[in-house]
């Protein structure tokens, strides 16, 4: 799992499954979700669209992308977020998410 591979606990052990079940905590207590953030760097992005449906999935509707400010990208990275975000925006219009899911990256 993406998460995983960048949080581990000091044991060493992915952290995903006890941070979600902490946000359905939150949301069975105060009666929503809280919103999200994804940093992109260039050996995620392409996970990029799995990852932003497995978040709506979990019920997340404000999701923020941002994109690391290291100077790591090239100008392919640029082609896969171009085609991961397609998919991604395709993905909100097929399913008529587009007024009910807040992906900042998209937002003008």
């Amino acid at each position: 799992m993406l998460h995983d591979a960048c949080r581990l606990d000091l044991q060493g052990n992915g952290t995903y499954d006890r941070a979600i079940e902490a946000v359905h905590m939150f949301h069975d207590r105060f009666g929503y979700m809280p919103g999200i953030k994804m940093t992109l760097a260039p050996n995620n992005i392409p996970f990029l669209y799995d990852a932003v449906l497995n978040l709506i999935s979990e019920g997340y509707e404000i999701i923020h992308l941002n994109c690391v400010y290291e100077n790591v990208w090239e100008n392919i990275h640029g082609k896969i977020l171009y085609e991961q975000l397609k998919k991604v925006s395709n993905y909100l219009i097929e399913n008529e998410l587009f007024d009910k899911i807040n992906l900042s990256i998209l937002n003008p």
